[in-house]
């Protein structure tokens, strides 16, 4: 998606207005296509964009499914594709433990039914804002400290995503079949919901500090989470809201208004106030943190030890057998 001259040379504000930019194309489209496909594999290599002007382009829906053939239950017997850099925790869940085990876990049931390409444009969001960002302008914000921190969280996350890619690419030549129990022991579904639940952990601190960053990191994590309150219409307002009053305080030249860089809205649009798109975010974001998510972590190596248990069993089984 990116071209390689550009990573790391942007400022702050120059990578905030790339990422916004490109998830205000995406929505929309996303918008449209929800009510009848997920694409199932957004990612980097299916992303064009012209330089010379930011217009992003979306293509390759091999891996697209019927939207509501899906939401029935379509995903229990279909396919699991796309780049797993950009897997989801509850894709990871299933592919590594199947649709009984991913079953038992509603709120991740609901992530994989709903939200896989609301995941991958949020990650992509988020890489192309933190690979744009020159690094030794953290320094120079009032907030450096907390942004260094967040940057720290993503590359993490991001690093740990290429090393299970490549891991797969490797060592299982690219056959997810044969990778699977290398997988399994690698706990992959812990490792990307822990580095998700630390960024966002970041982010929290962050945002009442950096009110220029507010909106698209409240926008960008709640498409991460697997507890979410932005569906693509109301992303796509929150947006267009929110380019409507850059444009009229730079004609006016007025002071910052009371949203503080969050789209203001009257009093009767309840999805698109201060208090919704910041504080309510921030709780139900500290309420994703901890239940499901430290259940299915205490729960996975076991679902993995059972598992092997019972190849070990249909192993002796069949030696006795031959004897």
């Amino acid at each position: 998606m990116l071209f390689r001259s550009a990573v790391g040379t942007y400022s702050l504000d120059g990578a905030l207005d790339v990422a916004t930019n490109f998830l205000s194309q995406l929505a929309p489209v996303f918008s449209q296509l929800d009510k009848i496909a997920f694409h199932r594999d957004v990612s980097t290599h299916n992303i064009l964009v012209n330089p010379a002007n930011m217009d992003f382009t979306v293509i390759d829906f091999g891996m697209a499914t019927d939207a509501v053939k899906w939401r029935q239950g379509g995903w229990k017997t279909g396919s699991i594709g796309g780049d797993v850099r950009h897997w989801t925790p509850s894709t990871w869940m299933l592919y590594l433990y199947g649709p009984s085990y991913l079953a038992r876990h509603p709120v991740f049931v609901e992530q994989y039914e709903r939200r896989i390409d609301y995941y991958a444009v949020g990650y992509l969001t988020l890489e192309l804002l933190f690979n744009l960002l020159d690094k030794d302008t953290i320094k120079d914000t009032p907030f450096a400290e907390e942004l260094q921190a967040v940057w720290d969280a993503w590359m993490d996350y991001w690093f740990y995503c290429m090393k299970v890619f490549q891991t797969v690419m490797t060592e299982g030549h690219g056959r997810l079949d044969e990778i699977r129990p290398r997988m399994q022991q690698m706990q992959v579904s812990s490792g990307i919901l822990d580095r998700v639940k630390a960024l966002v952990r970041k982010v929290q601190i962050l945002i009442p500090k950096a009110p220029q960053m507010e909106k698209i990191l409240c926008i960008t994590l709640d498409m991460l989470c697997h507890s979410p309150q932005y569906e693509w219409g109301t992303i796509c307002k929150v947006l267009r809201r929110s380019k409507s009053l850059k444009h009229e305080r730079a004609l006016k030249n007025s002071q910052r208004p009371q949203s503080d860089g969050v789209p203001m809205a009257q009093k009767n649009d309840v999805e698109l106030t201060r208090e919704n798109t910041f504080t309510e975010t921030q709780n139900r974001k500290i309420q994703l943190q901890m239940p499901q998510g430290d259940r299915v972590l205490a729960t996975e190596s076991r679902a993995a030890q059972d598992k092997e248990k019972d190849i070990k069993k249909i192993g002796r089984a069949s030696c006795r057998e031959r004897v």
